[in-house]
């Protein structure tokens, strides 16, 4: 996680946000990144329908497994098979490592080899949502693709405002991760530990994708 960086809080944020913001601030970053969850997110990729469940759960000897599962719905359900992508990671101090990624065909690749502050597609989505509570308003992170090439993004929090998702209202933090080519625009929710209620995916200038919390659990 970036740990090196402190940013004031960007201009028109609202006091509601600024105070669970500080508030959360007060506890190590590591209890909001490791904090187990189950999100169900409701949305497309691409042209299908699709729901989409997030779960970071702990395993022995300090391993965690975040995965991703993305399953078609209404029509889609017919032509499309469910993907599946994970990665384990190794809990060191208040930070994680990835150890084994899994893409949705079944092959795993040993990302051990890779350097300290290189993570992958999905860890990458960790680092920002805790780097985003520590106040952190710009970042950079080394990203590993599936093709085995390494990517520069850059997370940006552009302002606050008020989203609606099948889930609740949220008053959100928003942010775009990525760089020019593969981007997120996202919505993160301080009263919601700041888990992410809704994303737009982007490739270039066009949106590719559009998911919305529609169901969450949280453990401690």
């Amino acid at each position: 996680m970036n740990e090196n960086h402190s940013h004031p809080a960007p201009r028109g944020i609202s006091l509601l946000v600024l105070g669970a913001l500080l508030a959360l601030a007060c506890q190590p970053a590591g209890a909001v990144l490791h904090a187990e969850h189950s999100l169900r997110y409701l949305g497309w990729m691409g042209l299908k329908p699709v729901t989409v469940e997030i779960t970071l759960r702990a395993r022995p000897r300090d391993m965690f497994e975040y995965r991703e599962w993305i399953a078609p719905r209404w029509w889609a359900g017919f032509f499309g098979e469910p993907e599946m992508h994970e990665t384990m990671l190794r809990a060191e101090d208040s930070d994680f490592r990835p150890v084994i990624h899994t893409s949705w065909s079944g092959e795993a690749v040993d990302l051990q080899t890779l350097p300290d502050e290189v993570v992958d597609l999905l860890l990458v989505r960790l680092e920002a949502r805790a780097d985003i509570a520590s106040g952190v308003r710009q970042a950079d992170y080394a990203v590993w693709q599936d093709d085995g090439t390494i990517e520069t993004w850059r997370l940006e929090v552009t302002g606050d405002e008020t989203v609606e998702t099948p889930d609740a209202r949220y008053r959100a933090l928003t942010f775009e991760l990525g760089n020019k080519d593969h981007s997120i625009r996202g919505w993160s929710a301080p009263l919601l530990a700041f888990h992410f209620v809704r994303l737009e995916f982007w490739e270039g200038q066009d949106r590719v994708g559009v998911l919305e919390l529609a169901e969450k659990e949280l453990w401690e």
